[in-house]
């Protein structure tokens, strides 16, 4: 019995294994996962340290965006720099880098740094990648950070940050295919959001014609009419009685009911008595009648004794 009952138990957690992974199967294709790029431009906001009369200025606005949890790359990130002096000055750390925050405002990742923006240029410009950043949350948005201190030469090293192009997947769900039929008009059924449909329980009709409304459940209530077995009793035969002090004879007929269900059914008799009912005329008859007959009995028993 417990090796029955062991291997049973074995089959039931085989069963429920398939199940939840089939469950996790089907979540999994629910699911579809694109790329997603944006291009961000901050605005002409110069990045410079405070140096010689200049008011220090580390950070570039804050763009919103709506990145989630993973790796994000950065494919693309543009600075510039330019003035007419520009073409005799010589700047070793023109560079910023790409900084992430969350809702709180706080920073959960930063990129690499951009390269240096080309020298001794009166307009120059540096386009490239910053790789591949870790996120560990979902950010809300990003900025730019200025870093003269890279590869500081003492100089302002003041830079733009002109903007950036950012790639992640995204997962988004898939439309459900599900097929809910036809309501009565012939309109198609749309499946509830978990991807389920509705389903309409047909309980019949009342003993009006009116449709019977299912339970909260789905269920419908179900009234079975059980079968009554009704063993048929045969009625008793008539009973004859004779009263002593009056000689008369009773005839009584006895009717046993037959209970069907909660209704009681008198059983009649399988045909009418042939012996007398009980009455006064009917029995003087009867013992009339058997007084003659011994009379007569009487008469021709003398008539022998006469004749011999």
């Amino acid at each position: 019995m417990f090796t029955r009952l062991t291997r049973s138990f074995a089959a039931l957690a085989v069963v429920a294994t398939a199940a939840v992974g089939l469950m996790a199967s089907s979540a999994a294709q629910a699911q579809e996962t694109t790329e997603v790029c944006v291009s961000s431009g901050f605005s002409d906001t110069l990045l410079i340290r405070e140096i010689s009369g200049f008011v220090a200025n580390p950070y570039t606005d804050i763009l919103p965006i709506n990145i989630p949890a993973g790796p994000v790359e950065i494919t693309s990130a543009t600075s510039r720099d330019g003035y007419p002096n520009r073409v005799n000055v010589f700047q070793t750390s023109e560079r910023w880098e790409l900084e992430f925050l969350n809702a709180a405002g706080d920073v959960v990742a930063r990129s690499i740094p951009t390269e240096d923006v080309p020298d001794y240029l009166a307009v120059a410009s540096w386009t490239g990648p910053l790789g591949t950043v870790e996120l560990p949350t979902s950010v809300v948005a990003i900025r730019g950070h200025f870093r003269p201190d890279i590869n500081d030469d003492g100089s302002p090293n003041s830079v733009h940050a002109t903007g950036v192009t950012l790639c992640w997947n995204q997962t988004a769900p898939v439309p459900s295919t599900v097929d809910c039929g036809e309501d009565t008009d012939g309109d198609a059924v749309e499946p509830n959001s978990d991807g389920t449909c509705d389903t309409t329980v047909d309980c019949g009709e009342d003993a009006d014609g009116d449709a019977v409304e299912p339970n909260s459940d789905g269920t419908c209530d179900t009234t079975v009419d059980q079968p009554v077995t009704t063993e048929p009793v045969a009625p008793a035969g008539p009973t004859v009685t004779r009263d002593g002090d009056t000689n008369a004879i009773d005839v009584t007929t006895t009717i046993t009911p037959v209970v069907e269900g909660s209704t009681t059914v008198a059983q009649d008799p399988k045909g009418p008595s042939t012996l007398p009912v009980t009455g006064t005329t009917t029995s003087s008859t009867v013992f009339a009648a058997m007084s003659l007959l011994a009379a007569g009995g009487a008469m021709l028993l003398a008539s022998r004794s006469r004749l011999s």
